[in-house]
């Protein structure tokens, strides 16, 4: 429990300040980072069905998928021409999805 509570602790001031950044109009404009937003609502709507799920293998299943798509995306991200801007808020988007897919299956791990 406590290795939870320092996580979120430690990650609430970033994913505060970086909520849902892909989505902002510095980014909003850009066509080539269309399909990076679409890979960033994507793995959203699957961290919170790993939020939601009470079978630890579905839990560990998901987790590993959205890491998956996490990589698939940075891998993607490194052949766009970006501004930079753009790329920084898609970045935090992604890392606030990968702090909250670690914190749901902190959550649900026996400590």
């Amino acid at each position: 429990m406590n290795r939870l509570i320092i996580s979120i602790a430690a990650s609430a001031a970033f994913c505060a300040a970086g909520a849902s950044l892909a989505h902002e109009a510095g980014c909003e404009h850009v066509a080539a980072a269309d399909a990076l937003r679409g890979r960033v609502q994507t793995l959203e709507l699957q961290v919170e069905r790993l939020e939601r799920s009470s079978d630890p293998a579905e839990r560990r299943s998901l987790a590993e998928i959205n890491m998956k798509r996490v990589r698939e995306a940075l891998g993607q991200m490194r052949h766009r021409d970006l501004p930079a801007d753009c790329r920084v808020e898609i970045m935090a988007a992604m890392l606030q999805a990968m702090v909250r897919n670690e914190q749901a299956m902190l959550a649900g791990s026996p400590e």
